[in-house]
C-alpha cells in the first residue's frame, strides 16, 4: 500500500448540473440570445411588443365611480394591435402582441431601414360600458362600449433599429388634466395628473444586423493630435469598465454638417436667450422644447451630425444634441453652471439631457431638452436610464463609476475615481491655451408675426371639427359654442402652467367650468402639441377616439389656442369634450363589464 500513489481528492463543481435541472419560472422567462439574419422579403418579420405592465394610471373620478378597466393598443404601419382588459389604476398584463414589419418597397438595406420614419404609437384607454333607458320604454335599453384615452407616447422605428431592442418603464404623454378622471390615492404624483408609465420589452424578431456607419467622418488636420488621443482615451475609460457597462454613450469628438469632427467642448459657450421671453430657466426649457425634433436620417445624414445652435434656429428642427445645447449655453448665459450629459434614455435610446447645479441650494438638476421637463439627480426612475460622459466648454468627464443610473451617481467631477478627465488628471490630454469654438456669441431671433399664429389657430380648428365630423358619419355632430367659450381662456392657462410662469390648479381649472359640470357630464382633455403641420395634430386628436362618445343628447365642444414663441415656434393646444347633457330626459347608467 505505502507503494500506492497518493491521489489527490477530485475538485469537482456540480453547480452546473443543478442549473441544468433546475425548474424553468414561468413568470420569469429567461430570454434567448438571438442570431441577426440580413434582411431580405424571404424572411418574413415582426415586431415583437411584451407589454408587461401601467403603474399610476389615472382613475375615474365622481362619487360612486366604478373602477379603472384599462387596455392597451400598439399601432404600427396601418396594424393595430390591443391587450385584453385588466382592472385598477396598476395594472398587469404581461401579454406578447405582434405587428408585421414591412421594408419601403421591399428593400431591406441599411439606408432604407434607417429612412423608415414608420412610428409604433402606444395608447392607453379605460373600457367603459354605458346602459341608457329611456324612461317611456322600461323594457328597452341600449349598450355602448367607450373607450376613453388615457394617455400615449410615439416610438420611432429608428430608435428600435439602432438599439436592437428597447425596453423599460416608458413615461406616458399625458394631457396636464382629464375631465372625468383624478389621480388615485396612492399616487404620488405633484401634477394635475399622475405619473404614468408603461413597461414594455419591444424587439424585432428575426434580429436585424446591426447598424453600422456606411459613411465614415472626413479626415481632418484640425486637432490631428487630441483626435488621436482621443481614440487611446476612450479605450482606456471603456476597459476600466465592467464588461456589461462597455455599452455607455461615450465619445470625445462628433462630426459637423461639413463633415470636420470637432471636440464636444468647441460646442459649448454662452449665447443669451430671447429676450422675449422671461428669466425663469422653466420657461427658457419650454421654448427649446418647443423646437421640432427630427432626427438626421430624416435630412439624409447617414452620421449622427451635430449642428450648431444657429444652424438649429435656421432649420427650425434638430435631434436631442441640438435641443441639448441650445438649452444648456441659454442656461450658461443667465449664469447658472450647466453641462450637457450624453447617455441612455426611454424612449429615444441614445439621447443628451442638460445638468444643472445650484450651489447655495445644493441641488442637482436633469434636464430633458427637447420635452421641457426637469428631473432631480435623486429620482428613483428617471427616464435618463444610463449615463456615459458629462462636458461643458472647459473639459469632459467619462462616468467610470460602476453605476449608470443618475440617482446612484456622484455628480462631483473633481472626484478621479468616479470621473475620468479628457483635459488634465492622471494621463488626461494638455489642455490647451484657447479652447477652439463652432458656436456664435449672438443668436439671432425673430418675432412670430401674429397674423401666423391666428392662421395657425383658425385651421387647427376648423380641420380638427372636419376630421370629427367625417369619422362620426350619418351621425349627427352638434358643437356647443359655449362650453367652447369657457375652454378657451383655460387653455392660456394651460401654456402658462407648462412654461412655470403661473401654475394652475384644479381647484382653479374646475370653478371656470362649475356652471357648466352641473347641468352635464363632460368627458375630454386638453392636448398639446409643437406645429409643424395640422395632420400630427389630427392624428393625436383622432387616436384618442373621443369621436366616438355618443348618447341621446351628446354635444362636443372644442376651443383652440396658439402660443407663439419667437423663430416660428409655435405652442398648439386644442381641449376637445364631449358634452353630456344630463337634463336630458332619459336616465342615464354605467355598468362595467
Amino acid at each position: 500500500l505505502s507503494a500506492c500513489a497518493s491521489v489527490a481528492p477530485l475538485d469537482l463543481d456540480f453547480a452546473f448540473l443543478f442549473k441544468l435541472c433546475a425548474p424553468r419560472r414561468k413568470l420569469l422567462p429567461r430570454r434567448r440570445e438571438r442570431q441577426a439574419q440580413p434582411g431580405s422579403a424571404d424572411v418574413p418579420r415582426k415586431i415583437e411588443v411584451l407589454v408587461q405592465s401601467a403603474v399610476d394610471l389615472p382613475v375615474r373620478g365622481g362619487d360612486g365611480a366604478k373602477p379603472l378597466h384599462p387596455f392597451v393598443e400598439v399601432s404600427f404601419q396601418g396594424q393595430t394591435m390591443a391587450t385584453e382588459l385588466k382592472g385598477g389604476p396598476n395594472p398587469m398584463w404581461n401579454q406578447m402582441l405582434h405587428l408585421e414589419l414591412s421594408a419601403p418597397g421591399g428593400d431591406w438595406s441599411q439606408k432604407a431601414l434607417i429612412n423608415l420614419h414608420d412610428e409604433l404609437t402606444f395608447n392607453v384607454f379605460d373600457k367603459v360600458k354605458t346602459a341608457e333607458a329611456d324612461a317611456r320604454e322600461s323594457n328597452v335599453r341600449t349598450l355602448r362600449d367607450e373607450r376613453r384615452w388615457l394617455g400615449g407616447f410615439s416610438l420611432p422605428f429608428a430608435t428600435l433599429y439602432r438599439n436592437g431592442k428597447v425596453e423599460g418603464a416608458f413615461p406616458l404623454v399625458m394631457p396636464p388634466l382629464l375631465l372625468g378622471y383624478k389621480k388615485d390615492e396612492q399616487s404620488k404624483s405633484s401634477g394635475l395628473v399622475p405619473n404614468s408609465a408603461l413597461s414594455l420589452f419591444i424587439t424585432v424578431e428575426p434580429a436585424l444586423p446591426p447598424v453600422k456607419d456606411t459613411e465614415r467622418e472626413r479626415s481632418s488636420t484640425r486637432n490631428a493630435k487630441m483626435q488621436e488621443f482621443s481614440k487611446g482615451w476612450l479605450k482606456s475609460v471603456r476597459m476600466s469598465l465592467l464588461r456589461e457597462q462597455r455599452a455607455r454613450h461615450l465619445l470625445a469628438f462628433a462630426p459637423t454638417a461639413d463633415g470636420e469632427r470637432m471636440l464636444l467642448c468647441s460646442f459649448v459657450r454662452p449665447q443669451p436667450p430671447p429676450s422675449a421671453l422671461g428669466s425663469k430657466m422653466s420657461e427658457i426649457a419650454r421654448f427649446v422644447s418647443l423646437i421640432p425634433s427630427l432626427d438626421d436620417s430624416v435630412l439624409g445624414a447617414s452620421l449622427d451630425v451635430w449642428n450648431t445652435t444657429e444652424s438649429f434656429l435656421e432649420l427650425c428642427a434638430g435631434d436631442t444634441e441640438e435641443h441639448a445645447l441650445l438649452l444648456c449655453n441659454c442656461f450658461k448665459a443667465m449664469g447658472k453652471s450647466a453641462f450637457v450629459v450624453l447617455g441612455d434614455g426611454v424612449p429615444e435610446g441614445r439621447t443628451a439631457y442638460v445638468l444643472t447645479k445650484d450651489l447655495l441650494k445644493k441641488e442637482t438638476t436633469l434636464w430633458n431638452a427637447s420635452t421641457g421637463k426637469s428631473y432631480s439627480t435623486e429620482l428613483l426612475h428617471c427616464p435618463l436610464t444610463s449615463v456615459g460622459l458629462v462636458f461643458d466648454d472647459t473639459n469632459i468627464w467619462a462616468n467610470v463609476q460602476p453605476y449608470d443610473e443618475p440617482h446612484l451617481i456622484d455628480w462631483h467631477f473633481d472626484d478621479a475615481r468616479n470621473w475620468r478627465p479628457f483635459f488634465g488628471g492622471r494621463g488626461g490630454f494638455e489642455e490647451p491655451d484657447e479652447m477652439e469654438n463652432v458656436q456664435a456669441a449672438e443668436l439671432r431671433y425673430r418675432t412670430t408675426s401674429d397674423e401666423y399664429r391666428a392662421n395657425i389657430e383658425r385651421d387647427v380648428e376648423e380641420r380638427v371639427k372636419q376630421a370629427f365630423e367625417d369619422a362620426r358619419g350619418h351621425r349627427t355632430t352638434d358643437w356647443n359654442r359655449a362650453v367652447g367659450a369657457k375652454l378657451k381662456p383655460l387653455l392660456r392657462r394651460f401654456e402658462e402652467h407648462e412654461s412655470g410662469v403661473r401654475p394652475l390648479t384644479a381647484a382653479e381649472h374646475d370653478a371656470a367650468l362649475l356652471q357648466v359640470s352641473k347641468s352635464s357630464r363632460l368627458v375630454g382633455f386638453p392636448i398639446n402639441l409643437t406645429y409643424t403641420d395640422v395632420q400630427p395634430i389630427l392624428d393625436k386628436v383622432m387616436h384618442t377616439n373621443l369621436w366616438q362618445a355618443d348618447g341621446p343628447k351628446i354635444q362636443f365642444a372644442i376651443a383652440t389656442y396658439v402660443h407663439a414663441y419667437p423663430n416660428d415656434v409655435c405652442s398648439v393646444w386644442v381641449y376637445i369634450v364631449a358634452v353630456e347633457d344630463l337634463r336630458a330626459g332619459s336616465a342615464t347608467t354605467r355598468t362595467v363589464e
